[in-house]
């Protein structure tokens, strides 16, 4: 009676396990598509701060651009919204990778063991 009603449990656990890795495999894939999106925006968004400008000399003479702080502020903004972007990017990918390495390990292993087991076969059968 008790293995019964464990069983149960166990199964509804696992089916419920099942459920939020749905969910959040579904998330993640929302996530990526929004940080593409985003990167995106910000590549174009920052275009016209990567665009060449005319300098325009100091009074002093030091050759340095007269930025306007508001202008400053926006590039500064920008940049750190592009390099939070590609740094959860970067994340990702790494994330992506080890998982990828994981289950090429795991198909090769597989793929050796049948390998051998035929190797087997045949070796006796002879």
């Amino acid at each position: 009676m008790r293995s019964k009603r464990n069983n149960k449990r166990w199964s509804r656990s696992q089916e419920s396990f099942k459920r939020e890795r749905e969910k959040s495999a579904k998330l993640n894939a929302k996530l990526q598509k929004l940080e593409l999106e985003r990167v995106g925006l910000a590549r174009v968004n920052s275009y016209r701060s990567k665009a060449p400008r005319v300098c325009s000399a100091a009074p002093d003479g030091s050759g340095k651009d007269d930025l306007d702080p508001e202008e400053m502020r926006l590039k500064y903004e920008l940049l750190q919204e592009e390099c939070l972007t590609l740094k959860t990017r970067l994340a990702t990918l790494q994330k992506d990778k080890s998982a990828d390495l994981l289950t090429f390990r795991r198909t090769l292993d597989q793929t050796r063991k049948i390998f051998k087991d035929a190797y087997r076969y045949n070796f006796h059968r002879v």
